[in-house]
Formats: C-alpha cells, structure tokens, sequence
C-alpha cells in the first residue's frame, strides 16, 4: 500500500509540473479531472488546497466568487483532515480559510470572529507538530490580518521575525521586519521606522532581492517626513533607477511620484511637474483612475505655483469629469482647488462658491467631516475674504480654522490663521491686538522652525548610526578573517618554534643580562612616555573644545544674522502691506523707501549668513543686490540701464551698513528725480580701492541736473540727510555735483581693525 501510494504522489508531482506552465482556467481543469478519479485521503485534501490556494491568489476583477470557491475547498480539505486526525493538513486547511474569511474582497465580512479562531488553532496545531516556519508564518497573518492594539501586533510581528532569523530566512526576515516599521510609522515614530527600513534594506541589498522597490519608496517617504529632503531624493533616484532596469511600469510610476513630491518640497516646481506629466500616460495605460485624479491635481497646484493658471484650472476640471464619472472620491479635494485656481485668476466670487459649496457638505453631512480637511477650508475661505475686505466675516472663519488646528496640533495652519488675524487687526487700526497676534505668529514660526531642525537632527542621527552600525559589520567581517589568518600562522609558528628551541636555549644566557639592562631602560622611556601621552591628551582636548566653540559661535551668528533677515523681511512686508491701504502719494512714498531702506540692510544680513565669513561683506555682490533690487521696485528695468564697476572689496559689516544705506539713497534720489518716467538712462556705481586702505564710492547718472540755486549739501530733505549724516559717520569726505547729470563721490579710509578713519 505504502509502494502505491509513493507512485501516486510522484504522478501527482510530475502531473503539477506539468501544469506549471499553463493557463489557470487549464490548472483548475487538470487538478478537478484528478479529483474525479478514485483518489487517497490525503491526496484529495492535498487537491482540495491546491485549488482552494490557486482561486484565492487568482488576480480579477471578480475576485468575490473565487473568494468564495477558495472557501469551500478549504472546509472540504478541514473536514477531511479533522476526520482522519491530520494535524499538519488540518492546519494547513485551516489557515486558507482564515485568508478567504478575511479578504477584502470577500463577502463573509461578517466571520472575522470565525478567521480569528480558525487561524489560532492552526497556530497551535503547528506548535505541537513542531512545524517552527509555518508557525512563524501563522503569527504574521495574524498581526497583519485582524484589527489589535499596536503593542499585540508588533508582539505577533516580532515572534515571526524571531523563527525566520534562526532558520535562515531573510526574504521572509525583511517583510516581518517592513510591517514593523509601517506600524512604527502610524505610531508617531519616524526615527524608529527609518531605523528599521535601513535594517531591511541591507538584508535585501545582500540577497538581491527584487522587492527591494517597496522599501527604497518607504525610505524616501520617511526621510520626506523628517525634512531630509537630500536624502528622500537619492532614494526615490534608486527607486527609478531600479525600476528602469527591470522595467517595471507600476515601479516607475510609482519613483515618478516619489521625484515629484520631493521637487515640489524643494521649490522645483517645473521639474516636478515634469515627473508628473511622465507619470500620467503610465497610470491612464494601467486605468489606475484614483491616482490620475491625484496626478491631476498635482499638477495644477504645480502649474499654480509657476503662475500659469489658466492651465492650472484645465487640470482640476479634467480631475472634476474623471472623478464625477468614474470615481467619486476626491470630490472635497477637487472643490478646495478650484478654489486656488479662481483665487490665484482673482476670480474671488468663484472661488468663494467653492468653498461655501464644501462648508454646505459639512452641514449635511457632520459625521464625515474630515478635521484636516475642515481646517484648511476654513482657513482659505477666510483669507479670501481678507483679499475681498470683508473682514467680519474673514474673522469668523478663522478663529474657527485656528481652533481645530489648535486641537489638531497643527502648527502651520495656526500660523497661517494667526497672521490673517493680524492683518485683518491692522486695517482696522487695532493695533493692541494686532500685536497680540503678531507676537504669536512669530513664536508659531519659531516653534516650526525649531520642529524642522529637531526632525533634520533626528534624521542625521539616524544616518550616523546606520553608518556606525556598517562599520561594525565590516570590522567583525575583517576580525573574521585576521582569526582565520591567525590559526594558519600559528601553525606555522609551532613548527618552526620546535626547530628553533634548542637554538633559543644557547642563546638566552648571553641575552638574559642585555635583556636585564634593556628593560631598566624601557621602564625609564615608559614612564616619560606617559607623561608625554598625557599631556598631548589634554592639549588635543583643549583643542577640540576650542574648535567646537569656534564652530558653535560660527552657527549661532548665522542664525542670528538669519534670523534678523526673516525680521527686517518680516517688516517690509509689513510697510508693503500698510502701503496697499494709503492712497496719499507722499505717504506712498515715503513707506516705499523705508521699505527699500529696510531692504538693503536686510540684504547685507543675507549676504553674511550665506558667506563662509562672518566679518566681511564682499561689497561687489551686495551693491549689485542693491541696485538690481531698487530699479525692479521702481518697474524701470526697460527704461534705465545700470553700470557697476566695484572691486574685489570686502568692508566690514559696520562700515558696509552705512556704505549700502549710502548707495541705495543715492540710487532711490536718481530714480525719482534724475529721469523723466519713459526716459532712458544709466546709473553708474564703482568703488575702488586706493593706497593706504582709502576707498573711493561714486554714484552718477546722466540724468536732469540740480537747479543752479539747490546745494546738496544744504539740503534739508530726507534722502540727502541721510548721505550725509551717514557720511560724517564714517568719518569720509562727501562731494556732490551736478555737471552732466549728478555725481555723488565719496572717500573713506578702512583700518586694520575694521573701523572707518577720517
């Protein structure tokens, strides 16, 4: 009996391989034509799940019914093997029942209940029959397939993870090891998922594994969250890269979004959008429809950002037909940006119809409203009711949109609120609370400021230690073999040893008084070396806190000379802002050249935070930003040619202050006065250096002259004041004439200390 049935097993081996190759409509028909004949016990329960696995694995779009047909084998092949008392065949069975149980696409939704204790038993089954590996499999599918707290599910995880370390199963090791880190990522922890994301991408990188696709994509979208967009980028890179070379189009969609995203973060908008545009013809060719909606409205946020509108609103309305038709699902999202279309056409009654349509939705539907979604809806409309100077209620929107962003935590959506607010409190001339507003908007900034830098920091860390822990490895890889190396020299040694005892012997009375002396003296060189050791030990640590310090003062004056840019910044938006609600030109006026006052000092601290020295300010590069800056704000970059002739000179920063003021109010009084408005003409700014660290600062144009009874330097108007007061504190000689044109010409002298001499 036993000869008969180890030929019908290796039938049934040969008749599988044979059906390897063929259709899966061919498959079925073959094992169901076996399962006619007069079969063994164990041989029809081994068919019935075969055909139970194949039906719940088949890939369609009538997924229910072979769900279904899954089911039905599986209990088949249950009662059998519960009659007949097969362990390993019950657990077996009962394990492709609690996959068709709980499949999303299955019917039974209601027998989760049911999975639940089917999978158990088979859990406990395979322990007894001691089957370690498909124990090790039950306890994933059980983390992974019912709904338990986090801590239980990464108890089933980790229990996995465990058995397939032991028997040598890293495919199996790195897809435990995925979950764990996914899971860690809806848990709040980033740092820990990306930890775990690296642990997986080394076991894959040293198998070859071909599924390395899905993590290459978590690793960028982890270190995406943590802000590290350099790092997000190389790895979505990678992901193309892999995706290319086994030409995988889902893969390569999916890189392609990976780029886009990123390139968005870092302001690359044109070049996201054309990974976007690359995208789309691979999920339209697959009818990935909800993905095409979500590709479409990317790219009208981008095409927004780039200032083309126009074809902005052509992508959401194409997102608007496929969603209304086909998906019905983005339809919020959908609204939100048309919203941001019509705002940035400012086409304001439309885009508040939009947004009044959404906020209609909320009040029909309260119990599927998404807090996320409410606050962002409600903060656009109230600052698009800012924009149509309807301020009461642009106010009621927003305290609304900061108080569930308060409740959500939401710091940029508070501080978008926030400033709205503050805008609003200054129209109006309620300055008191104005302020109160300001003040938070600048300690929400500060908070997301500081929140950036904690998750940049975190992901730092994070690549020291996935270095550290390389370095590790490499390091027990070449112990590994310096013990190999060892062992067969110390066989040669012991050979040679035997030799050359008898040679040491006769020599080792002779050496033993020299040895004697030697060691005297080593003793004396030991004990001055360590004197010597220690003090180089205190010397170099006194150097490495001096060069810490250095570096620490170093960062803490670019933060400092960064965070006086944002501020000066902050104020000439301020003026521009005040400026949009005066109508008297004078006032115009003189807010617009506060502004570029406020500009130029501004400037100069964006010059010294992004230079490698703090001390000075390379006056070539600051003056153009100057001059550049000032005729683009007077709209005469047609009209009026500028020609900058400035040395490779560096000033120090509290000469190059009133240098720059001096330069803008010379420049500002040419743009107003010197040119009529269509009038061509050119400015020219040079500074040279001359003997004995004198400089020499001239500004011309060739514009209108003085009339014959002005004098300059009588001159009690602002702009003038301000040149001359700013002359006398640097102690230079002033000089102003107006032959052809006027010419401001100013000489200084800069000492070695980096003070201005008379």
């Amino acid at each position: 009996m036993k000869t008969i049935r180890a030929v019908l097993f290796m039938l049934l081996a040969f008749l599988a391989a044979k059906t390897r190759g063929q259709s899966f409509d061919a498959k079925i028909v073959s094992v169901r034509h076996q399962l006619t004949l007069r079969q063994a016990d164990t041989v029809r329960i081994r068919l019935w799940l075969q055909l139970a696995s194949d039906y719940l694995n088949h890939p369609t779009d009538h997924a229910p019914r072979y769900v279904d047909t899954t089911l039905l084998y599986a209990r088949r092949a249950e009662a059998l093997s519960r009659r007949l008392r097969l362990r390993h065949w019950l657990a077996n069975s009962l394990v492709l029942k609690s996959q068709a149980l709980v499949d999303a696409r299955a019917r039974q939704a209601q027998q989760i209940e049911e999975a639940r204790v089917s999978l158990t038993e088979a859990m406990q089954l395979y322990r007894m029959t001691a089957d370690w590996l498909r124990w090790a499999d039950a306890m994933f599918l059980y983390g992974d397939s019912y709904p338990t707290p986090d801590t239980t599910r990464l108890a089933y995880f980790r229990a996995a993870l465990t058995v397939y370390r032991q028997r040598g199963q890293p495919t199996r090791a790195a897809t435990v090891l995925s979950e764990i880190a996914l899971t860690n990522s809806l848990r709040g922890k980033p740092q820990q998922a990306l930890r775990i994301y690296m642990d997986v991408l080394r076991i894959q990188d040293s198998i070859q594994d071909k599924t390395v696709s899905k993590t290459l994509r978590s690793l960028s979208l982890a270190y995406g969250n943590l802000g590290d967009y350099p790092n997000a980028l190389r790895y979505a890179q990678r992901l193309y890269q892999t995706a290319k070379q086994s030409a995988d189009s889902h893969n390569l969609a999916t890189a392609y979004a990976s780029l886009a995203n990123i390139h968005e973060k870092l302001g690359n908008y044109e070049q996201a959008l054309q990974y976007s545009r690359a995208q789309l013809p691979i999920d339209q060719q697959q009818h990935m429809l909800q993905s095409i909606v979500q590709i479409r409205l990317r790219m009208s946020r981008l095409l927004r950002l780039v200032g083309r509108n126009q074809e902005a609103l052509g992508q959401t309305k194409a997102a608007w037909q496929l969603n209304q038709t086909q998906v019905q699902r983005f339809e919020q999202a959908i609204l939100v940006e048309f919203a941001n279309c019509y705002t940035a056409l400012h086409d304001y009654p439309k885009a508040e119809q939009y947004l009044l349509k959404i906020i209609r939705g909320y009040q029909e539907s309260p119990g599927q409203v998404v807090p996320q979604g409410q606050v962002v809806v409600y903060r656009q409309l109230g600052t698009l009711y800012v924009q149509m100077q309807r301020f009461s209620e642009a106010m009621t929107y927003l305290r609304q949109a900061l108080t569930i962003a308060k409740g959500l935590d939401h710091l940029e959506e508070q501080r978008d609120a926030v400033f709205q607010l503050y805008r609003i409190d200054s129209i109006r001339g309620q300055y008191r609370t104005a302020l109160t507003h300001y003040q938070q908007y600048v300690g929400l900034n500060n908070l997301l400021f500081n929140e950036t830098r904690n998750k940049q920091l975190a992901s730092l860390q994070i690549q020291f230690d996935t270095e550290k822990k390389e370095q590790e490895i490499n390091l027990l890889q070449q112990q590994s073999r310096l013990q190999q190396l060892s062992v067969r020299q110390a066989l040669t040694t012991r050979n040679v040893s035997i030799v050359g005892a008898g040679l040491l012997l006769l020599l080792l009375g002779v050496s033993y008084n020299r040895y004697r002396l030697k060691q005297r003296s080593n003793r004396q060189l030991e004990a001055k070396q360590v004197i010597i050791n220690q003090k180089n030990h205190s010397l170099q640590q006194v150097l490495a806190e001096k060069d810490h310090l250095l570096a620490e003062k170093e960062w803490m004056l670019k933060e400092i000379h960064h965070r006086v840019k944002n501020n000066l910044q902050i104020i000439a938006s301020l003026l521009r802002s005040q400026g949009l609600y005066l109508k008297d030109e004078t006032a115009l006026a003189a807010i617009r050249e506060s502004q570029n006052r406020v500009q130029a000092m501004a400037l100069l601290h964006q010059k010294l935070y992004q230079a490698d020295r703090l001390a000075s300010i390379p006056m070539a590069d600051y003056s153009k930003a100057i001059v550049e800056y000032l005729i683009e704000s007077f709209d005469r970059d047609d009209t009026i040619d500028k020609q900058i002739g400035i040395s490779a000179i560096e000033l120090d920063v509290t000469l190059a202050v009133p240098i720059g003021l001096i330069i803008n109010e010379a420049v500002t009084n040419a743009l107003k006065y010197a040119f009529l408005p269509t009038q061509k003409g050119m400015i020219t700014v040079r500074l040279e250096a001359h003997e004995d660290r004198q400089y020499q600062l001239i500004v011309s144009d060739n514009g209108i002259r003085f009339p014959a009874d002005f004098d300059p330097l009588r001159s009690r108007t602002l702009g003038l004041s301000l040149i001359r007061g700013l002359s006398k504190q640097i102690g230079g000689r002033l000089q102003i004439t107006g032959q052809a044109g006027v010419t401001l010409a100013l000489v200084f002298t800069h000492s070695s200390d980096g003070r201005s001499q008379s």
